[in-house]
């Protein structure tokens, strides 16, 4: 997408034409914001090895060049900060604001204030002067500003300013219309002298011209800028967010956790109501307790109840739940309970080798005694199947044919010990066996019910587990679906009856066919009895239920196994099904990817005049967003805004630690009553006692591990992990304002957030850009000549 703005090609040479523009200027009436243009500080690339003196004089004007390029950039930020700043007041509680200056008059204050800026610092002591005489083409020390140019030279030793002809200001008419005075700080015959390591001298003698191009910004433009997304959030932990040990977190509000993810440890509970979670790995539980209420969303890698304890999952019928793996549950005696709406959206492909683990969402089941409840489901999407993981360090997982498993179902999977011979007692072997047996399979049509399931020429395959020196031997089926159909052919009596017709009269073969089939039977439902305390469905469920593999159900007695119309698999002839849910997995997958990277999630339908689209049969149209979107540009309030800049630390995004690095600690004090704008460089800890005992809320930044301690209402930003460590209630809306209002109304405040500030460097080397403007556009040099002549000292 475009973005108005273009790279100039004649950027290097015997001459350099560069005029300051500004664009991009964007606010929001009422409530402004602004991303102002940011500055390359990437000095122009020199040989330094050309024999020419000219070109290494070329090399100290550059660098003079560059400063006085940072140094506009830095100015122009600071009075469209101060003009921002006027237009909009707001009292001091933050609970009103009004509009008190027309952006005619903040065009006009913004030039002055920028010249006056860059006078203040190129002179100093010229205010007064130039202020009272606006209009007039004053004169100015010409030694002041030679001692300002030379300190952008990196080795005042070797080149120096020597000389400028002539230093003061213009004031002209706007020639395109704005009504606006263009003004102009020019200084004439600027001479850079050279001395080399030989002792011969070079100068160079050029023109500068710094201005404002006659643009009028828009100051009131109703758009938003795509990084403040960030406002609607109340915790944000750029590695993560740690619920500790017996501790209750009541939430209200949006919270990302980075990696690792977010952790509740033993004994902890977290009730969030009407909030977004969004964790960029996963949500682990250990001995813990997870609910959510209200309308709630969840995004994340995988849902874990871990090991060695029981946890509680509750989450709430109105509550949207996107899972990128797997639902997994651990713990013995863990309770989980899913309502609403669940998606599991990563799907595999047609056929038994395509993508792998991490793409396959499914349930699992390892711990006994747990329960898992979807009777109150609305929609059910496991794009998946469960696998299972060797640990051996050289085989890969084992796909099933289940997109909901349990801990011992791996067994229907085990080529049946009947089939295996010990060729050396020529009996029946175990399935695993020792890896020192020499063994003999046979598989055939007549001996085995999943025959036809299997592919031709390689029914099985050998997995042999280094740590137990043990030999696995599993069906190596010739496709997903017929993994899948495979284990519903061993629950469901009516599909296996159908596998069987053309045998029944072969009584040996059917015998055969039965007996192994009702042993699989017998270990699967032993496994729902031991595993799972009740139903996993209603018997009368009316939920949308798409899932890729099989579903297994405690309470569907002869047949525990769902047979539902919208069972799904990758290889159905329903092409438009199976199309669909690509598209919708994509999109899953897509929205994940933009929210761990900006916490900007647009909406999952098509939008016009602020009203759903829908199709002829009245259904909302979704809006699919596509990868290119999430790495280069993305819709919001009808502006493309490019985010191809923009990496997955989500704290750099939105942090300008450039700034706070060069100022590690700001903070408002009570200037805001009970709420505090605060950043700090390094660790922080929000607790009762210390420092924020008297505050209630506002926005505290921290670069290092933020520890809270008590109730909080607004927004908590760490670049490291956020630790809950004491009972304590988050709530996103600061009292009688919003975060957004609340930042606005401190100038300061703002140069610590990358969306409000002009500077932002975003690479080591110095080098960054936004909207493609750079500092060539804005000085001008012209009128270059070699003044000198080369002469020993």
């Amino acid at each position: 997408m475009g973005n108005g703005i273009s790279k100039k090609s004649n950027n290097q040479g015997s001459t350099l034409i560069m005029v300051l523009i500004i664009v991009s200027f964007i606010a929001i009436l009422g409530t402004v914001c602004t991303a102002t243009a940011m500055v390359n500080f990437k000095m122009k690339a020199v040989d330094r090895d050309s024999k020419k003196a000219f070109y290494t004089d070329e090399q100290a004007v550059d660098e003079i060049y560059s400063g006085l390029g940072k140094l506009s950039m830095e100015k122009l930020n600071d009075a469209y900060q101060k003009e921002m700043a006027s237009m909009v007041t707001a009292s001091k509680d933050l609970t009103s604001q009004n509009i008190k200056t027309s952006n005619q008059d903040a065009n006009k204050n913004l030039r002055l204030n920028f010249t006056s800026n860059m006078l203040n610092e190129l002179i100093q002591d010229y205010t007064n002067i130039w202020q009272s005489n606006i209009g007039v083409n004053l004169p100015f020390d010409s030694n002041k500003l030679i001692m300002k140019l030379n300190t952008f030279l990196e080795d005042p030793t070797k080149a120096k300013v020597i000389k400028v002809g002539s230093f003061y200001t213009t004031q002209a008419e706007s020639l395109v219309g704005t009504k606006l005075a263009v003004y102009k700080i020019v200084f004439k015959d600027c001479v850079v002298e050279y001395k080399n390591d030989k002792g011969f001298f070079s100068d160079v003698t050029f023109d500068g011209v710094i201005a404002l191009k006659d643009v009028e910004i828009q100051f009131t433009e109703d758009q938003k800028d795509m990084l403040t997304s960030f406002e609607d959030y109340s915790l944000i932990g750029n590695t993560g967010i740690d619920i500790a040990d017996d501790t209750t977190l009541n939430f209200n509000g949006n919270m990302y956790a980075g990696g690792p993810g977010l952790n509740l440890e033993t004994s902890s509970t977290m009730n969030a109501s009407n909030s977004t979670i969004v964790s960029s790995q996963d949500i682990k539980l250990t001995g813990a307790k997870l609910k959510t209420v209200g309308s709630s969303n969840i995004w994340c890698s995988s849902i874990i109840a871990m090991k060695g304890s029981k946890s509680t999952i509750n989450i709430d019928n109105i509550c949207n739940t996107y899972v990128e793996d797997d639902l997994q549950i651990d713990g013995d005696g863990s309770e989980v309970n899913v309502s609403g709406s669940y998606y599991g959206y990563s799907y595999e492909g047609d056929t038994a080798t395509d993508n792998g683990h991490s793409k396959s969402s499914a349930i699992i089941v390892n711990g006994k005694g747990a329960s898992i409840n979807l009777s109150k489901i609305a929609t059910l999407v496991l794009g998946g199947r469960a696998y299972i993981d060797f640990q051996s360090g050289t085989a890969a997982p084992y796909m099933t044919g289940e997109s909901l498993a349990l801990k011992g179902d791996q067994e229907a999977y085990l080529v049946p010990g009947s089939l295996i011979t010990n060729t050396v007692t020529n009996k029946p072997a175990s399935n695993p066996y020792s890896k020192e047996l020499t063994t003999s399979i046979n598989i055939t049509a007549d001996n085995f019910f999943g025959y036809q399931y299997l592919d031709a020429k390689q029914p099985f395959t050998k997995v042999t587990v280094t740590n137990t020196n043990q030999v696995y031997v599993y069906l190596n089926f010739s496709s997903k679906a017929n993994s899948a159909s495979y284990f519903k052919a061993i629950l469901n009596d009516t599909v296996f009856d159908q596998l069987c017709q053309s045998i029944k009269s072969n009584a040996t073969v059917y015998q055969a066919y039965q007996d192994t089939r009702n042993y699989m039977k017998s270990i699967l439902q032993m496994n729902l009895g031991q595993l799972l305390q009740t139903s996993i469905f209603d018997k009368s469920t009316t939920a949308q239920i798409y899932t890729n593999g099989s579903l297994m159900n405690s309470d569907f007695g002869t047949n525990p196994v769902l047979d539902n119309p919208k069972d799904y698999t990758l290889t159905d002839n329903a092409s438009p099904t199976k199309d669909a849910f690509a598209l919708n997995a994509m999109d899953l997958s897509n929205r994940y990817s933009l929210i761990t990277k900006t916490l900007y999630s647009p909406s999952m339908y098509k939008i016009t005049n602020g009203a759903i689209e829908k199709d002829a049969s009245g259904n909302p149209i979704r809006d699919l967003l596509h990868s290119y979107d999430v790495n280069h540009d993305i819709i919001i309030n009808g502006k493309d805004i490019d985010i191809s800049g923009m990496g997955s630390d989500v704290y750099a995004n939105i942090i300008n630690s450039t700034y706070l690095n060069e100022h590690d600690y700001y903070s408002s004090d009570h200037t805001y009553g009970s709420n505090i704008m605060y950043v700090a460089k390094g660790n922080v800890t929000v607790s009762n006692t210390g420092f924020f005992a008297g505050f209630t809320g506002g926005v505290i930044v921290a670069s290092g591990t933020v520890k809270v301690e008590k109730d909080f209402q607004g927004l908590i930003i760490a670049g490291g992990k956020i630790f809950i460590n004491n009972n304590v209630k988050i709530d996103g809306g600061i009292s009688g304002s919003t975060v957004d209002a609340f930042l606005k109304s401190d100038a300061e405040m703002k140069k610590y957030f990358n969306v409000w500030n002009s500077v932002k460097t975003s690479a080591a080397d110095g080098s960054g850009s936004i909207s493609g403007v750079t500092f060539k556009d804005i000085i001008k040099f012209e009128n270059w000549s070699k003044t000198g002549v080369a002469t020993v000292e």
